[in-house]
């Protein structure tokens, strides 16, 4: 992408221009799909993961002073990657030798661990604030990998009643990380 178009792009996300968006979800989802399915995942996660991605990449444009170092594409993807290897760091029974995810060649391994420790730090707060209930389940749908269904069943709610409650607890937890 020339850089005019990419400072283009950057204006039209701060304005949280939906086609702007539009075309983050055409151009760059994909790539963060196949990361996800060769990593343990599923298409329903990488779905959740680009959103997540997307609202980091909205929050962090719009902060003063930001600058991009890198093109938005990778920005995008090693924003996913951070999130996705933390899930499955959470996890505990995925062997790092055998991830298949490759490592921005723009961000320099420093770097990218300060990113890391800065970002987990942030969702670790952001989730102790969220409630009891949106722990349970949020916990229970990424990290114990249940389906809403059986999450319905434990919590003894119906499942369009934690469909919704899964979807504001990850909007909360977003706008507090």
């Amino acid at each position: 992408m020339l850089k005019s178009n990419q400072d283009e792009l950057l204006k039209q996300l701060i304005k949280q221009d939906s086609a702007a968006i539009t075309s983050l979800y055409k151009d760059h989802y994909l790539k963060i799909r196949n990361m996800v399915n060769k990593n343990n995942g599923h298409d329903e996660d990488a779905e959740d993961l680009f959103q997540e991605t997307i609202v980091t990449l909205l929050h962090n444009v719009s902060k003063p002073g930001f600058q991009l170092t890198a093109t938005i594409g990778t920005y995008l993807y090693s924003i996913a990657y951070k999130k996705w290897l933390y899930l499955l760091r959470q996890k505990k029974s995925i062997n790092k030798s055998k991830l298949t995810m490759p490592i921005p060649q723009e961000i320099e391994e420093e770097e990218w661990n300060d990113l890391a420790t800065e970002q987990e730090k942030k969702l670790s707060n952001a989730f102790a604030k969220i409630g009891e209930d949106c722990q349970k389940v949020i916990t229970a749908f990424y990290y114990d990998n249940k389906s809403l269904k059986e999450i319905a069943q434990i919590m003894d709610y119906s499942l369009d009643f934690i469909k919704v409650k899964k979807h504001r607890c990850m909007k909360k937890l977003k706008n507090l990380a």
